[in-house]
């Protein structure tokens, strides 16, 4: 019996390891293939803000300038902020990593044109301008 339940939990494992998953297919061709819309979230923000993990577009209507602060990198691999300035008044936004973390090599990323928009995803390690 245990032979039998060790064989059945490894044949699980590897169907899992390996499956595929559709929305909106029966025939997926990737890890996860999506034949419809996706929806994300999105927020604005008019003062100075913490991106969160049910964060990803962030929409900055500011009448001063106003710092977007972005979570520690070593919880965040894989994720994506959409960060747009979306204000026509000369106040910068500026996105600030933790701590000693950078966007491509620095500290910061400034905003400072009326609909200028930064894309950026994690590593884990640090953040990097992706659009």
């Amino acid at each position: 019996m245990r032979r039998l339940f060790g064989t059945m939990m490894a044949s699980l494992f590897v169907i899992i390891s390996y499956a595929q998953i559709g929305i909106g297919t029966t025939t997926p061709v990737s890890t996860l293939d999506v034949k419809g819309s996706i929806s994300h979230s999105i927020v604005t923000k008019t003062t100075n803000y913490t991106a969160t993990a049910s964060d990803h577009t962030i929409i900055c209507n500011n009448s001063g300038g106003i710092t977007i602060t972005l979570p520690p990198a070593s919880g965040a691999t894989g994720r994506v902020y959409v960060i747009k300035k979306i204000s026509g008044l000369l106040s910068n936004v500026t996105i600030d990593p933790n701590g000693s973390e950078t966007i491509d090599g620095f500290s910061t990323r400034v905003l400072a044109l009326q609909f200028e928009t930064a894309m950026i995803q994690c590593d884990g390690t640090s953040w990097y301008i992706i659009l």
